[in-house]
Formats: C-alpha cells, structure tokens, sequence
C-alpha cells in the first residue's frame, strides 16, 4: 500500500513510488553529511594545531 504517493513524469510515461522511505533516506544522507563535515573540521583543526606547534618560532620565508 502506498500511503504518500509520489508521480514523476517521464517520456516513456509516469513512476510512482511511496514517498515515506525516501524522506528517511533523504535525512540519512543530510545527518552522514553533516558528520563528514564535523570530521572534517577537526581534521583540519588538528592539523592547523600540528602545523603551528611545529613551525613555532621559524622564519617565515615567502
């Protein structure tokens, strides 16, 4: 039983689907997104940290 149905139009005609399972996947994917990019900026973080307590006192050469 499709409870929210979804129609696209399509040339060889319409898809219907049950919109309910989409929409979970759909938060997945925002929720995995949004945690790549927390791990991403602690990555980056951390490696500004190293790369600071590494080069503390050094000449800066351009």
């Amino acid at each position: 039983m499709i409870r929210n149905k979804t129609l696209i139009e399509r040339d060889q005609g319409y898809i219907q689907f049950d919109l309910e399972p989409l929409k979970q996947v759909i938060s997945l994917i925002i929720a995995d997104t949004e945690a790549f990019e927390i791990l991403d900026d602690n990555a980056y973080l951390v490696g500004a940290k190293d790369y600071i307590q590494n080069n503390r006192g050094r000449s800066q050469t351009l």
